[in-house]
């Protein structure tokens, strides 16, 4: 059987051609951001529509989120949420955070977010002093301290729980070995050591700019 190349163009418009449509706020606020001109560090609609998929398979309620920036993410996990449920979302920018809030009340769920302004790595000691718990954690924020947030966000989340980062491809970049791009070089590092990480199982998949799905052991 033959490997599909899922980072040939026609290829991925015929995938997300079959990608189920997103709930209306959601489209919404995607058609009103197409001529934001960081449009493109949004999710895709393949990646929220999986984000979507895995908080129903798993009964998800309690959701941690690491990288705001306009919402569309968070949007999604929102949306995606039981009526009970919660997304603590953290970031420092100060005016993409803005109209990310801006965006979640006009789409109805801002009471579903608590949003935590700052830098994300105090946020979650305070969350740990808060004794926070949460049953996933989707991680898109600065590429070359993905690692860290990891570690940091591990023990917030329950045994059994699930991780999923975004963009471990950084548009193919880290598989070219002459790329000096820190980021791809940190997402190299980063990808070889989750593979192999004892307290997680893992695996990667070809979704937008790659996706890192992983399971917190027992």
């Amino acid at each position: 059987m033959p490997e599909s190349d899922c980072s040939d163009d026609r290829l991925l418009r015929y995938l997300r051609d079959l990608t189920p449509t997103e709930p209306p706020p959601l489209a919404a606020l995607r058609e009103r951001l197409r001529e934001h001109p960081q449009s493109r560090m949004q999710i895709p609609p393949e990646v929220s529509r999986f984000l979507a998929l895995i908080i129903g398979l798993s009964g998800a309620r309690e959701v941690l989120e690491i990288g705001t920036f306009l919402g569309t993410s968070g949007l999604a996990i929102a949306l995606a949420l039981p009526p009970q449920g919660r997304l603590v979302s953290c970031d420092h920018h100060p005016t993409t955070s803005r109209q990310a809030q801006q965006h979640w009340n006009e789409a109805g769920v801002g009471d579903r977010i608590d949003f935590r302004f700052g830098d994300a790595l105090v946020t979650l000691e305070h969350l740990a002093r808060e004794q926070a718990r949460f049953d996933l954690v989707f991680i898109d924020a600065d590429k070359r301290r993905t690692a860290v947030y990891l570690d940091a966000s591990l023990p917030l989340l329950r045994p059994g729980g699930l991780i999923v980062i975004d963009n471990i491809l950084w548009g193919g970049a880290v598989a070219d070995p002459d790329s000096d791009d820190p980021r791809a070089r940190a997402l190299r590092t980063f990808n070889a050591t989750i593979r192999q990480d004892p307290r997680l199982e893992v695996n990667f998949l070809p979704l937008g700019d790659g996706l890192v799905l992983a399971r917190k052991l027992p």
